[in-house]
């Protein structure tokens, strides 16, 4: 760590610059420019800039506060906040900084654009993606590689097959990851043909490759071909046997997922989290359970999609003494009872027969979402013959009359077709 009170401001304070490494002594340099003044130095604020900016310290906050304090910021620091937004999937701020840079008549360049290509991608803002490709051409950057190697894998992924193609075809030399690009496209829209003709015309492939075709087919429920990759793979990884689970499980293949699962020598949470959710989606709620059991035995932590597939689980059983233990792990090991698990959890409350644990729940949660007022009405409705009907409208109007009631958008039809479908019985 740096001892910057020791050193005079002027020769010392690029050498700092260019030896820092962590994000201690950046910021500690950053105050020390601000402090100096040395901040309206543009060489200065620059390798600030692209120290924040940097994957190994990775501060976007203070590289765009630094950015913005740049009069005229360089086409590389554009790039490098570009790029940092991309990294940190906030691809919506990557695309307005893209539109605010050719607002200041800065052109583009072959670094800018892969980056926005791939924001657009993550967004499937294919659209906007057509746009930058009609001021690529203009710009004469259509036949740089890395450039054209972006355009096939924004089209294949937001499912434009004939733009992919053509993109891919007029490349003067097609890279690997173009050919993977396609091939994902083509495997994922349930092209299988295409897929497989392009798969054995390329001239090389690696582990990608085969994951591709296996994880595409799968996902379109092509699972026997998807199969006939996996058995062929020359190495298997964990995304291939993650994506045969997945793809049994939903073809309603239980036993096959079963038996892959089992001769898995490594699993990862996203292993546990397919066999789970597959169990629940095909009504095998009790093995589900036990998987989970299985799994916390095991040492792996379950993260909110588990608890999602699980409390929908503890539903279909009807088992109150299994949602209070569910309940009482995710108090323990600090789950936020809010969103879809907020959600769930008085769904699993209401069907497991105790509507008053299930008005806890709702009432403990901080800031209600439409969700949450729906499932307690639904709830209070299951309840209604026990309850009685005045009853329960008495206290549906209590809960409605809450101050975050109004900005829920919970209406009187919601109430009126609860109502209806359940005090009639």
């Amino acid at each position: 760590m740096y001892s910057l009170q020791q050193h005079s401001p002027s020769p010392l304070h690029l050498t700092l610059l260019k030896t820092s490494k962590t994000h201690q002594d950046t910021t500690q340099l950053h105050a020390f420019a601000v402090k100096t003044n040395l901040i309206q130095q543009t060489s200065l604020s620059s390798r600030l800039v692209s120290l924040y900016a940097d994957p190994e310290i990775n501060n976007l906050r203070y590289a765009r506060s630094v950015f913005d304090q740049i009069q005229e910021p360089s086409l590389i620091l554009h790039n490098l906040i570009i790029k940092c937004y991309v990294f940190n999937q906030q691809s919506h701020e990557a695309i307005a900084l893209f539109r605010d840079l050719l607002g200041k008549s800065l052109l583009p360049d072959n670094f800018t654009l892969p980056c926005v290509i791939k924001g657009c991608a993550r967004l499937n803002a294919v659209e906007e993606g057509k746009q930058i490709h009609g001021l690529v051409l203009k710009l004469g950057f259509g036949l740089d590689k890395f450039v054209s190697s972006s355009f096939v894998s924004l089209y294949a992924k937001c499912g434009e097959m004939g733009l992919a193609r053509k993109a891919f075809d007029v490349m003067d030399e097609n890279d690997l990851v173009s050919w993977n690009s396609l091939i994902d496209g083509y495997a994922k829209c349930g092209e299988v043909g295409v897929a497989m003709e392009l798969f054995d015309e390329m001239p090389e492939r690696d582990l990608f490759s085969w994951t591709y075709l296996v994880d595409g087919f799968s996902k379109c429920g092509k699972v026997e071909f998807a199969r006939e990759i996996f058995d062929r793979m020359p190495k298997k990884n964990l995304v291939s046997w993650n994506a045969m689970i997945n793809g049994y499980m939903k073809s309603g293949d239980v036993e096959s997922a079963r038996v892959l699962f089992n001769e898995m020598e490594v699993r990862n949470l996203i292993t546990w989290n397919a066999m789970i959710a597959g169990f629940e989606s095909n009504g095998r709620f009790k093995e589900a359970f036990e998987l989970f059991e299985t799994m916390l035995d095991g040492d792996v932590v379950p993260n909110d999609a588990t608890l999602v597939s699980i409390l929908s689980a503890i539903s279909g059983l009807a088992s109150l003494s299994k949602g209070r233990w569910v309940h009482s792990y995710m108090v323990k090991t600090g789950f936020l009872v809010r969103g879809v698990l907020g959600t769930l959890l008085i769904q699993m409350y209401s069907r497991c027969g105790s509507i008053e644990s299930a008005l806890i729940v709702f009432q403990s949660i901080p800031k209600k979402k439409v969700g949450h007022w729906t499932a307690i009405i639904v709830g209070l409705g299951m309840h209604a013959q026990s309850d009685g009907r005045f009853k329960l409208k008495h206290r549906i109007a209590g809960i409605l009359l809450k101050k975050e009631a109004p900005r829920s958008r919970v209406t009187t039809s919601n109430i009126t077709s609860v109502l209806m479908e359940y005090t009639r019985r």
